[in-house]
């Protein structure tokens, strides 16, 4: 147990200094990680709005509605409440990057320049070669882009297409789950 003494003299620690240190990073630790858990709340108004606006762009046009955007966004949040910072920094984006376009937040962007903006960001994205892979990690756009969509775009088509409602446009005769057999949702639905 001596060998592991080290003087105070010297200039070095003592095991009640080292375990001193030790509990107070401990205890920073968990005040950040409070801190993160306390910014994980609700969106604010304008983040909400931006991201419902978001989903009616998404949406297929005879499926979109305000109110069922808005269920997708609160159903999203409720469902999962760690993906609040990821829908809270996809709001930001798009705002920040609307108003460099067109000098206004998106949900304030009449409904084609809001698609406009949407399919412009997110085209590239989905249609990216090995060559342009590098910009949407290595740039700050360009992981913007990428978090939008793999973190916020992905979770709303996904739970809007989960839905009734999605269900309704994709034409199936039956419900997910309730298939006669796997030819049923091989091809189109037969009229």
């Amino acid at each position: 147990m001596r060998a592991f003494r080290i003087s105070a003299r010297r200039g070095g620690f003592t095991r009640r200094r080292f375990l001193g240190g030790t509990v107070a990073l401990l205890a920073s630790l968990g005040h950040r990680s409070a801190g993160r858990a306390a910014d994980g709340g609700a969106l604010v108004a304008s983040e909400a709005d931006t991201l419902v606006a978001l989903a009616l762009v998404l949406l297929p046009r005879e499926a979109a509605s305000a109110e069922t955007a808005q269920a997708l966004v609160e159903g999203q949040l409720a469902g999962s409440p760690w993906k609040v910072d990821a829908f809270r920094e996809g709001a930001r984006f798009l705002d920040a990057w609307s108003h460099y376009r067109f000098g206004a937040g998106f949900a304030a962007l009449a409904p084609d320049v809001r698609h406009t903006l949407v399919e412009g960001l997110l085209q590239p994205y989905t249609t990216r070669t090995l060559l342009s892979n590098p910009y949407y990690y290595l740039s700050d756009h360009g992981r913007g882009v990428r978090r939008l969509w793999s973190e916020v775009v992905q979770h709303v088509l996904a739970a809007f297409y989960r839905s009734a409602a999605g269900w309704r446009v994709v034409g199936y005769p039956r419900p997910p789950g309730q298939c006669a057999n796997l030819v049923d949702y091989q091809f189109p639905p037969s009229t």
